[in-house]
């Protein structure tokens, strides 16, 4: 079977616990490294739970912008498995098949999309697809930034870093879909009612302070913060539009100050600004930020995984390093920071 077949049966009556059962079976554990990835290809269970670690991010078609999933219609919807290197391009570049078909040279579109790009190197379609659809485009499928390592001739380089991409986000996907089996926390309102704690943490606003009646640029700050202490820990979830009782307040009074943009759209951009300008565009990458309804009213769910490398926040011309602390996020001094992240990302 050829690998784009291979999504239609993707699951063949599989749910996570039995891909967990497999992983366990076939690597001993289920927390993964990057070098976990070399040599899997479609037939390794890596290949199924990275299309459900990735659609947990929020991976979306690059043509459509639907976020992937199997249930989609028509030859130019259903989603296949795309060579992000072409197959022919690598082959006349001299690569084995094993490392052509391999899992981190593999992303996930729809069949429209397949036949769009066809046979181009990733150094041509994929600026169009980033200048239209912005860095979170690529960061969700766990495609690398930087343009140079979508070149063929850095195509080993390319691999590494992917490797590393999609390992950080198959073991955020299974510490969620863990704790959820867990604590029975399938959707916001029910994450919301289990309370803040290390790995969740509720702000009624993220602009204006609700003492003042205006823009605080200490509460902005807050947000960069605690997203920051999710990433130099174990990942985590910041629900905006939550006051500190639980209750969902909802996010008309931040819409109120952002100008001409007073929705959703605008609300993501000016989170996305804040992120960018303080932990840079690649950490920024791996944060999803949603906008489910709970009790009525609009909240904005800010995931962020696990970071593999430590995330600094600048703030003009300081860095500072930030890490949970039950269910505050505190900052460390230098000589903690540099032990924390000796011990913490080895």
């Amino acid at each position: 079977m050829a690998p784009q077949a291979a999504v239609s049966v993707l699951f063949s009556g599989k749910g996570p616990d039995e891909l967990f059962n497999l992983l366990r079976q076939q690597l001993v554990r289920v927390r993964f490294r990057a070098s976990d990835f070399a040599g899997r290809n479609w037939r390794n269970p890596l290949y199924q739970t990275t299309y459900l670690a990735l659609r947990h991010a929020g991976a979306k078609d690059w043509r459509t912008g639907l976020t992937i999933a199997l249930t989609h219609s028509g030859q130019y919807h259903y989603i296949q498995t795309h060579h992000i290197f072409p197959q022919s391009v690598l082959k006349q570049a001299g690569y084995e098949p094993a490392e052509i078909n391999e899992v981190a040279n593999l992303a996930f579109i729809s069949g429209g999309s397949n036949r769009t790009f066809g046979n181009k190197p990733p150094e041509i379609y994929l600026p169009p697809i980033r200048a239209a659809r912005g860095d979170h485009a690529l960061a969700a499928q766990g495609i690398p930034i930087e343009p140079e390592l979508w070149k063929v001739e850095n195509f080993k380089e390319f691999i590494e870093a992917r490797r590393r991409l999609l390992a950080e986000a198959v073991n955020t996907f299974l510490n969620d879909a863990s704790s959820e089996r867990g604590s029975g926390a399938a959707d916001v309102a029910s994450l919301i009612s289990s309370g803040e704690g290390d790995r969740l943490e509720f702000k009624e606003t993220a602009r204006l302070n609700v003492r003042t009646g205006q823009v605080d640029r200490e509460m902005q700050k807050a947000v960069v913060k605690t997203t920051a202490g999710f990433l130099n820990g174990q990942g985590g979830t910041l629900v905006v539009g939550v006051d500190d009782a639980g209750i969902p307040v909802g996010l008309e009074r931040d819409f109120s100050t952002l100008g001409k943009r007073q929705d959703v759209d605008g609300y993501e951009q000016f989170l996305r600004d804040q992120l960018n300008n303080s932990i840079g565009k690649d950490r920024c990458a791996l944060v999803s930020i949603g906008f489910p309804e709970v009790d009525g009213v609009r909240v904005c769910e800010i995931r962020a995984p696990r970071s593999e490398k430590p995330v600094y926040v600048s703030d003009g011309a300081e860095r500072q390093f930030y890490v949970r602390s039950g269910n505050t996020t505190q900052p460390l001094n230098v000589q903690a920071a540099h032990e924390y992240c000796a011990e913490h990302f080895r």
